[in-house]
Order: C-alpha cells, then sequence, then structure tokens
C-alpha cells in the first residue's frame, strides 16, 4: 500500500513542460501533414493542371492575337507601365512586355518538353542496360553516373553551356546532361528487380534474345516511375533555362524567354519599372507550380497502383 502514494507522487511530479510539449507537436505535423495531403489529391492536381493550361494557351494564341512583334523596338512608347494598350507594360526598348511573355513561353515550353523527353530516352536505356546487364557494365555506367551527380544539375548545365555556346540546340543538351542521371538510377533500380521476376525468367526460356526481352518485357514496366519524374524535369528545366539565360549564358537576347526578359528589366527594379520583371517571373512562378502539383499527383496515383 506503500508504493501507491510514491507512484502518484511520482507521476505529479512531472515537469510542467512535458505535457505542454506534445501538445504543441502535433499541432504543427498536422499542419505539414495537411499540407503534404493536400499536395497528392486530386484537387491539388486539378489545380496544376489549369495553371499549366492556361500558360499553354497563353503560348499558342497569345502571339496570334496581340497586336506588338515582342522583338522589334517602339522608341515612343519605352518603360510605360502597363494600361489598356499594353497590358503588362512595355520594356525601355519599347517592346510589348504581354507580347514578349506570350511569345517567350512557347520556347520555353518547347526546351523543357525537349530536354526532359532528351533526358528520359537516354537516361531509360543507359539504366535500362545497366540494370539489366549488371557486372562490369554496370559498374563502369554507374561510376560515370556517380561522377555526374557530384555536380549540381545547374552548375553541371552552367558549365556544359559555357563550353558548347549560348545557343538554344545547345541549352537543351547542356540541361539534359544534368538531369539524365537522375533517370539512370530510377530505371536501373526498377530493372535490377524486374529481371529476377518470373515472366522474365519465362521469356529467357522460350528462347527470346536479351535485346528483346529487356527492350519488349521489362523496359516498359520499368518506365512508369521515370514518367513521374519526367514531370518534376520540366518544371526544373524551365527553372533552369531561365536561370542560364538570366545569367547570360542561356538563350541570347534578344529573343524572347522568361529569363532574358528578368535579366532585361532587372537593372529596372530599383528605378521603379518593376513590371519589366515582375510578369515573367510570375509566368515561371504559375508553370513551375503547375507542373509540381501536378506532378504530385500522378507521383501519388502510380505509387498507389
Amino acid at each position: 500500500m506503500a508504493a501507491t502514494p510514491s507512484n502518484a507522487q511520482a507521476i505529479s511530479v512531472s515537469p510542467p513542460g512535458s505535457a505542454a510539449a506534445p501538445d504543441a507537436a502535433p499541432s504543427r505535423i498536422s499542419w505539414q501533414a495537411r499540407l503534404r495531403r493536400w499536395r497528392r489529391t486530386r484537387a491539388a492536381g486539378l489545380v496544376g493542371v489549369a495553371a499549366l493550361a492556361a500558360i499553354v494557351l497563353l503560348a499558342i494564341v497569345g502571339p496570334l492575337l496581340i497586336p506588338f512583334d515582342p522583338i522589334k523596338p517602339n522608341p515612343s512608347v519605352i518603360t510605360q507601365p502597363p494600361s489598356a494598350t499594353h497590358w503588362m507594360g512595355t520594356d525601355q526598348y519599347g517592346r510589348d512586355i504581354f507580347a514578349r511573355v506570350a511569345a517567350a513561353g512557347r520556347l520555353d515550353l518547347t526546351v523543357a518538353i525537349s530536354v526532359t523527353a532528351l533526358a528520359l530516352t537516354i537516361g531509360s536505356l543507359i539504366g535500362g542496360v545497366a540494370g539489366y546487364m549488371g557486372g562490369i557494365v554496370d559498374d563502369v555506367a554507374m561510376r560515370f553516373i556517380d561522377v555526374l551527380l557530384a555536380f549540381p544539375a545547374f552548375i553541371l548545365a552552367l558549365g556544359i553551356t559555357a563550353m558548347l555556346g549560348n545557343e538554344a540546340r545547345n541549352v537543351v543538351i547542356a540541361v539534359a546532361i544534368a538531369y539524365m542521371p537522375y533517370f539512370v538510377r530510377i530505371v536501373r533500380g526498377e530493372m535490377l528487380s524486374l529481371r529476377e521476376a518470373e515472366y522474365a525468367a519465362a521469356a529467357k526460356c522460350v528462347g527470346n534474345p536479351r535485346p528483346r526481352i529487356m527492350g519488349y518485357h521489362l523496359l516498359p514496366n520499368a518506365l512508369p516511375p521515370a514518367f513521374v519524374q519526367a514531370t518534376l524535369t520540366l518544371g526544373w528545366g524551365i527553372l533552369d533555362v531561365a536561370g542560364l539565360s538570366f545569367l547570360g549564358v542561356g538563350i541570347k537576347p534578344p529573343t524572347a524567354e522568361w529569363g532574358v526578359i528578368i535579366g532585361d528589366g532587372a537593372q529596372y527594379i530599383n528605378s521603379g519599372q518593376w513590371w519589366i520583371s515582375v510578369f515573367p517571373g510570375l509566368a515561371i512562378l504559375i508553370t513551375v507550380l503547375g507542373f509540381n502539383l501536378a506532378g504530385d499527383w500522378v507521383r501519388e496515383s502510380v505509387l498507389r497502383r
């Protein structure tokens, strides 16, 4: 009977902060969990798809409806603020910002799609061969990939672009090389498990050659995670291309490109001409956010299957 009061006393003398800490932690965790849960829901995915649809519509229809040339200067309307005539204002050369943002959307989306398609294709082939063959082929391929992964993607793309020259084709090649290792690792990991599957052994037993087993039976089943990665690479590609152009090693001015437009207007922000850089920045924000939300939705759908 004497043990009961001591136990009660031990419980009652616990530190005052120990009861408040568990109450605060679930509150923080719940908000983080709610944010992650919302990003994985269909509603967030639809928001991302709607944002991408708006940007694609602007890129396709905008240049056809806007009566202003996105490249030709007009000295009579230099640095005019947004108005009924120029919805997003004009830059230091009198070019309409709305026309340039719409024209840049075509270029940036085309470059992002090209980068992703190139990185996905080459990375999937290398990863598939390395994962299926194993041995020395896998070791050599993965050591090369490790060398590429030792550099941040943007820094690697910056170095390759500076070496090849600032043309659209070279920018696509540089950014694709920077993101190719991610697809190699994803497809290789899937291939390592798929090559041990029963249907792979059955295909080998009936006399199928190794290239057919890898390319026809195994590689298609290893690609879904790579397609999920591709949705995220689209957004990363736009950010990197815009960053390279902003630094002067990407797309050449006066080409209408979001990074080029931001770079042209950066020096005018302090003098009050904010619209030159803000509107192309918003276009990048909406596009990348749309790709990320749509990518989260696709990833969640694939993982559930």
